[in-house]
């Protein structure tokens, strides 16, 4: 269990550096549907630069992963390698997104709770 927790802290940790909210909602939409899958350009960490790829996400390999440009600049990314690493580790497809779903939903609730403090704080300054 306790490699388990690594996995997941170094996809936190890449979600939290290197993906943006938009890819991070498009990452959770691509998992919810059943179809985000290790083998593919669109991948967890492909997801990250899906807006530089020419095409929509795939759920499987149509070409090979190093022939797709957004998924080698994914690659790049801080945290990317640990990530790749620790979703390839996680046995199955499946598991993958039960594993992830519950992360990316907590990655976007954090987000929205700092967005949502850093408007009070900038309410405050105003009224100050």
């Amino acid at each position: 269990m306790r490699e388990m927790q690594k996995h997941k802290q170094a996809i936190r940790t890449f979600l939290k550096l290197s993906m943006g909210d938009e890819e991070l909602a498009m990452t959770l939409a691509h998992a919810q549907s059943g179809r985000l899958a290790f083998y593919s350009c669109c991948c967890l960490i492909g997801m990250a630069t899906i807006r530089e790829a020419a095409h929509a996400p795939r759920p499987e390999l149509l070409s090979p992963i190093f022939s797709e440009s957004h998924y080698n600049l994914a690659r790049t990314l801080a945290g990317a390698l640990e990530a790749e690493a620790a979703f390839r580790s996680i046995v199955s497809d499946g598991k993958r997104r039960r594993v992830l779903i519950p992360i990316l939903r907590a990655e976007i609730k954090r987000r929205d709770l700092e967005k949502k403090a850093q408007e009070v704080a900038a309410q405050e300054l105003v009224v100050a």
